[in-house]
């Protein structure tokens, strides 16, 4: 209902106001594992569908080896990593090639 969705939406909205202006709310969202969380969102975000959908069939797959509400994690775990090593390694290390090799021409340099 409209009211739960606004109940939730104010509950967020209050969470992010606790981070900003409170030492505890600081603390709680500085955590480790939200930290991780938000470095490897974006490369979680663009690989995840695809790869978790055919990492979770593949683990499927084998049957008696996993029960059946375990079969995503295999997947998970594979996609977490993958999204680990982008962040950490390709997109900067990417980052810093591309700049050192491409050079933004302004204005006043093209005439």
């Amino acid at each position: 209902s409209n009211t739960a969705v606004m109940a939730v939406s104010v509950g967020i909205f209050g969470l992010f106001l606790a981070a900003i202006f409170t030492r505890r709310g600081a603390v709680i969202f500085s955590s480790r594992i939200l930290v991780l969380t938000g470095f490897i969102s974006f490369p979680l975000y663009l690989i995840h569908e695809n790869a978790m959908v055919a990492l979770t069939i593949q683990a499927h797959a084998l049957g008696e080896l996993l029960p059946a509400g375990l079969t995503p994690l295999p997947g998970l775990i594979v996609v977490v990593l993958i999204s680990y090593l982008i962040a950490a390694y390709l997109e900067p290390n990417l980052r810093r090639r591309l700049s050192l090799r491409l050079r933004i021409v302004t204005p006043t340099e093209s005439s």
